[in-house]
């Protein structure tokens, strides 16, 4: 106990201390006395607007919030890992992560890699900004008005990767569009590049699958597994629930990404 500073020690003696260890690519474990637990439910707590005309509320099922954080057995989606340090600072507790998995890692720019894809133009700024943004940390939400080339951006993080790769898209017309895209850009869509829409195979051994959010989400978890890298593109377009389901079940997906040309708020 001597190697810990005395400010430390003063929070374990009081208990206000929050350990965080990473379950999987979704989950983070949480670790913290009752009341403390009780607190961060209560700050991942939000109440979904219009909740009183929805028949789940009409019926006292539910009472018309989402709860993020898992009191019960403790579990906190990945991506919000940045706000239990602000929940922590703001109530000065110290978060004790289980190693340096959590910190973003710088990538270097790599312009032989930007030449070696050969691309018909050159990326502007802002998109190999977006694209090693990506790269760092690993979950991100990258915002990109339309027709600012979204699709160059998910295509060098597809390229850079190498991994298996779900790309998901709110519409049928947007599955064609990113594959011509990835063609357009110099890549073999036919040979690494699968659709999936209604009547289509919704599983594929190639590289990369493209599909709607419609056609897969209520799909078994098991099928999500080989993906390490989840896209979803035009976010916003998506139902909440639905990306949320499919998300959680790619568990093995170290990288996620959502690409949006307008947020809500919500």
């Amino acid at each position: 106990m001597q190697s810990i500073g005395k400010d430390l020690q003063k929070v374990i003696d009081r208990g206000d201390i929050i350990e965080i260890s990473k379950k999987d690519e979704v989950h983070l474990k949480i670790a913290c006395e009752a009341s403390v637990a009780q607190e961060i439910c209560d700050y991942f707590t939000f109440t979904v607007p219009g909740y009183t005309f929805m028949p789940a509320y009409r019926m006292r099922i539910w009472d018309g919030k989402i709860r993020l954080f898992n009191i019960h057995n403790r579990l906190l989606y990945g991506g919000l890992l940045e706000y239990v340090f602000k929940f922590a600072q703001n109530r000065n507790y110290k978060v004790v992560p289980d190693g340096d998995w959590w910190k973003p890692r710088k990538i270097e720019k790599n312009e032989a890699f930007i030449t070696d894809l050969k691309l018909p133009f050159e990326p502007r700024d802002y998109q190999l900004d977006g694209f090693y943004h990506a790269l760092s940390y690993k979950k991100s939400l990258l915002v990109s008005p339309t027709a600012s080339g979204k699709s160059l951006i998910i295509y060098m993080i597809v390229r850079a990767l190498n991994v298996k790769t779900l790309i998901i898209v709110p519409t049928t017309s947007l599955v064609s569009q990113l594959y011509a895209d990835f063609q357009e850009y110099g890549w073999d869509s036919a040979k690494y590049c699968h659709q999936v829409y209604a009547g289509q195979d919704k599983v594929s051994d190639k590289k990369v699958v493209i599909s709607t959010w419609q056609s897969i989400y209520k799909l078994g978890k098991k099928l999500f597994e080989p993906y390490k890298l989840v896209i979803g593109d035009e976010a916003h377009g998506f139902k909440s629930k639905s990306l949320t389901a499919i998300m959680t079940k790619c568990v093995n997906a170290e990288y996620r990404i959502g690409t949006t040309g307008t947020l809500d708020g919500t």
